[in-house]
């Protein structure tokens, strides 16, 4: 007698799910998690001042001569204008896939240096692709595997990832696609 309650139910159920035309769950970037905190862009470009120190095993020092010296730009206030820019096209996800944009924000909490724009593309690149084999090395894994396993991309689809993450953070200019295209030849 439980069980036929039970297939009535599920009879019923069918029913009106068919009835009303339900359909499946379409899941899409809406459904990725909102990233919730934000720091500012001064606290930011500090952040990457403390983190250069700390890699080139210097005395943290909020200086335009240790900007200049160790992030070749002229001033703080260049890291700042840089930085904004870098938090500006980190936070454009138009155009990525879901798991391009899961791999971005992923790069984004493990690597802050990459949120300043720079001039030169094959450095921001090669920064970018640096980044992806210490994540790999984390796990203890080739950059291939690491890709498939956590991500649903292949290496083809990375390379191409990589390439137009570059292209954002790089300074707008005419040199842009022209250094682009330029290394893709080599």
């Amino acid at each position: 007698m439980h069980y036929i309650k039970k297939i009535y139910v599920l009879l019923l159920t069918g029913s009106i799910v068919s009835i009303t035309g339900c359909s499946a769950i379409q899941y899409g970037t809406e459904d990725l998690p909102k990233p919730t905190y934000q720091k500012s862009t001064e606290d930011t470009a500090k952040d990457i001042v403390k983190s250069k120190a700390e890699e080139e095993h210097q005395e943290f020092e909020l200086s335009d001569e240790f900007v200049s010296k160790y992030l070749d730009m002229d001033s703080f206030e260049e890291l700042k204008k840089r930085t904004q820019e870098g938090i500006a096209a980190t936070s454009n996800e138009a155009g990525m896939t879901k798991q391009e944009i899961l791999l971005w924000r992923d790069l984004i909490k493990k690597k802050l240096a990459m949120q300043y724009t720079t001039d030169n593309y094959d450095q921001k690149k090669k920064e970018l692709e640096d980044s992806l084999d210490q994540m790999a090395e984390e796990h203890q894994m080739n950059r291939k595997d690491f890709y498939e396993k956590y991500y649903d991309m292949t290496e083809e689809d990375t390379e191409a990832f990589v390439k137009k993450q570059a292209e954002k953070l790089t300074e707008f200019s005419d040199d842009v696609s022209e250094q682009a295209q330029g290394s893709e030849k080599q």
